[in-house]
C-alpha cells in the first residue's frame, strides 16, 4: 500500500523492494507476570480467638499479546517484519475492529491499497489479514511524525509466510528509520489492546 501524508498532498505508487543492509533490532521484551507465592498459613493457632486473614483477591495475569514482533530488520529503505499472532487469536479483522480502529486513525480508510476490492483500504479494512491492518496503522502513525516529510510517500506489504501458524512478513518504507520503530511498536501495542476487546 503507498499512502500520501493525509492532510498534505502527494501520489501514491509503487515502489520496488531493494536490497539493503539487514541490522537487527531486538524485538522489546514482553513483560512476564511473576507467579503469586500463595497465601502465609494463619500464625494464630487453632481455636483462637485472632481474626482470620482476609481471602486474598485472585492474581490477575495480562492476557497473551493477540501479535508478537519475532524479528525486525532495517533496510536501508525499509523495515522488515516477522509477525506472529498468538495461538488462537483471530487471523482476520471484523466490522468491530475496523470501527474502533477508524475511530483512532481516521485517514485509515483513504489509505491507497491494491486488494481485490477496490484501490483503498477501506474496501477491505472489515476483513482483511490483522498484519496487514499492522502495516497500514505503521504507515498512519509515520505519517503523522512531524520528522517526516510533508512529501513522503510510503509503501507497505503484507504476506503470509505461514497462516495456519499465524506467521507473516511486514515491509514498509520509511524516510526516518528511528520514526519507523517508534511506529511499529506504537502500532503493535494499539492492535494488541484494541484486537483483544
Amino acid at each position: 500500500a503507498a499512502v500520501p501524508a493525509p492532510p498534505r498532498s502527494g501520489a501514491a505508487g509503487s515502489a520496488p523492494a531493494s536490497a539493503g543492509s539487514d541490522s537487527p533490532v531486538a524485538p522489546a521484551p514482553v513483560a512476564a507476570a511473576a507467579p503469586v507465592p500463595p497465601a502465609p498459613a494463619s500464625a494464630a493457632p487453632a481455636g483462637s480467638d485472632a481474626a482470620a486473614p482476609a481471602p486474598s483477591a485472585p492474581a490477575v495475569f495480562p492476557s497473551p499479546a493477540l501479535l508478537v514482533l519475532e524479528r525486525i530488520a532495517v533496510r536501508a529503505d525499509r523495515i522488515s517484519v516477522l509477525v506472529r499472532l498468538a495461538p488462537g487469536a483471530p487471523r482476520r479483522t471484523d466490522a468491530a475492529l475496523a470501527a474502533r480502529v477508524v475511530a483512532a486513525f481516521p485517514d485509515l480508510p483513504r489509505h491507497a491499497c491494491v486488494n481485490d476490492r477496490g484501490s483503498t483500504f477501506s474496501a477491505v479494512m472489515n476483513d482483511t489479514p490483522l498484519p496487514h491492518l499492522l502495516e497500514h496503522l505503521v504507515i498512519s502513525l509515520m505519517l503523522r511524525d512531524d520528522a517526516t516529510p510533508a512529501h513522503a510517500v510510503h509503501v507497505g506489504t503484507t504476506e503470509w509466510l505461514n497462516e495456519a501458524e499465524g506467521l507473516a512478513r511486514v515491509e514498509v518504507t520509511y524516510t526516518d528509520d528511528l520514526v519507523a520503530l517508534r511506529a511499529l511498536r506504537d502500532a503493535t501495542a494499539f492492535l494488541n489492546d484494541e484486537g483483544r476487546e
